[in-house]
């Protein structure tokens, strides 16, 4: 399997970074958004997360299996006491995942299973299949680039491939209320920008997603469709989906930028 780190940084890693990827066996590459870093692909100077990542999926698009996106602030521990790179990389092969998080919301930290199957996840670091992080990009930029574009990765994405949405409880990411944005210090921008953009998305839709109006109802149906892992999920194959049979997916990339 081949898998590349992609991460949004103010200027350069931090040591646990450099450690934990820059010093691993697996390509690592970073954009800068505050200062330039040295060895930075890109110095996007203020520019949004989601251009951020847009950036970074550009630079490697197709030459991967899969690609893990991480903030330049998150740390990452395993419960196990291992290397968690070398865990998440055990997991992508046992799960096949069409999404996959190490750890959960905040709110998650004391879930005592090992893993959940569906429902929205935090994006601070989050790992794609080639075929789904095709489907995705670009993010949008235009509603502000920050929670919203974060909100858009579930609300394209679960409806069609919640059973291979993994989060793993075997591994704790810290500071996942992420980077100096401002969304994170005036949080309503966020959410006004959040239930801006899901407006826009409801009308490219199929019928097979629900007609629910409003996003936190959109987010609640599928947080109760959460199951724990178990021998089933295994039969998903997220190469099997077509996500046009749950939305536009043309439509979404002409239309909401």
């Amino acid at each position: 399997m081949k898998i590349c780190i992609l991460e949004i940084c103010e200027k350069e890693p931090n040591k646990h970074h450099e450690e934990l990827f820059a010093k691993s066996k697996y390509d690592f590459f970073y954009v800068s958004y505050i200062e330039k870093g040295k060895d930075c692909i890109a110095f996007n100077k203020k520019k949004s997360w989601a251009f951020n990542r847009n950036t970074l999926f550009e630079h490697v698009k197709n030459k991967y299996d899969y690609y893990l996106f991480i903030d330049y602030d998150i740390v990452l521990e395993s419960k196990n006491g291992g290397n968690p790179l070398d865990e998440i990389i055990a997991k992508l092969n046992l799960l096949k995942p069409a999404m996959y998080r190490p750890s959960g919301f905040l709110g998650e930290k004391k879930n005592v299973q090992n893993f959940t199957c569906g429902g929205f996840i935090n994006h601070s670091i989050t790992v794609l299949p080639n075929k789904i992080a095709n489907e995705l990009f670009p993010l949008p930029v235009s509603y502000g680039g920050f929670w919203d574009a974060a909100s858009f990765i579930n609300t394209l994405l679960v409806p069609a491939y919640e059973k291979g949405i993994f989060v793993d409880y075997q591994i704790i990411a810290h500071n996942t209320q992420s980077s100096n944005y401002k969304q994170n210090i005036i949080p309503f921008i966020g959410v006004r920008a959040m239930k801006k953009l899901f407006k826009e998305m409801r009308r490219f839709y199929s019928p097979a997603v629900p007609d629910i109006k409003d996003l936190d109802d959109f987010k609640d149906y599928y947080q109760k469709r959460i199951v724990e892992l178990n021998e089933s999920i295994f039969d998903f194959d997220y190469n099997k989906v077509d996500l046009n049979d749950f939305v536009n997916v043309k439509g979404i990339k002409e239309n909401i930028k």
